[in-house]
């Protein structure tokens, strides 16, 4: 029979467009997921540590905040994995890329939105990694140091030893 003609620019990029679709929402669902699980720990131990201070909801709410690019470095390539095995499993259960390459559409050609996807992925990550995580660790020390400081001042007591500034112990002989 008469061989299948490849799709047109504008069937060629609803299926970019249906792909993509595809991907976006388990991408979005599993990243907010899995960095809420990454930072269920680092919430109960900088939390727990900060209310014991008594620090303000605004301070714990940024100590927060800052150790977001972690978790993130992590799972936004996890995210785009598990993204992908689930829009293209459920194209395959559904027999659409069978029925996509009996209208002539290659198993190549439905690569193109998934690289660019991973692609833009990696761009994130890589941004995460080489820009937001040392930017934030710096930020999180300087709050940490500014907010310890701030309770020092009536804990410091002559011939005590105070271990509450992180990786630094300070002892005071006399005071005055």
């Amino acid at each position: 029979g008469p061989r299948p003609q490849p799709p047109g620019p504008e069937m060629s990029s609803r299926l970019d467009r249906y792909v993509i679709r595809e991907i976006v929402v388990p991408f979005f669902l599993v990243l907010l997921v899995l960095t809420f699980v990454l930072e269920i720990p680092v919430i109960i131990d900088q939390g727990e540590k900060l209310i014991a201070k008594g620090a303000s909801f605004s301070v714990i709410s940024q100590v927060l905040l800052l150790l977001v690019p972690q978790a993130l470095g992590i799972t936004i390539p996890m995210s785009l994995l598990i993204a992908l095995l689930m829009a293209l499993g459920r194209l395959s259960a559904d027999r659409e890329v069978v029925a996509l390459q009996a209208c002539g559409v290659s198993l190549l050609r439905l690569l193109r939105p998934i690289g660019a996807f991973a692609v833009a992925a990696w761009a994130a990550t890589m941004y995460v990694m080489i820009v937001a995580v040392p930017d934030a660790n710096q930020a999180f020390r300087e709050l940490t140091y500014r907010v310890v400081s701030s309770w020092t001042q009536g804990e410091i007591r002559p011939h005590i030893f105070f271990q509450d500034f992180p990786g630094m112990v300070v002892y005071v002989g006399d005071a005055s």
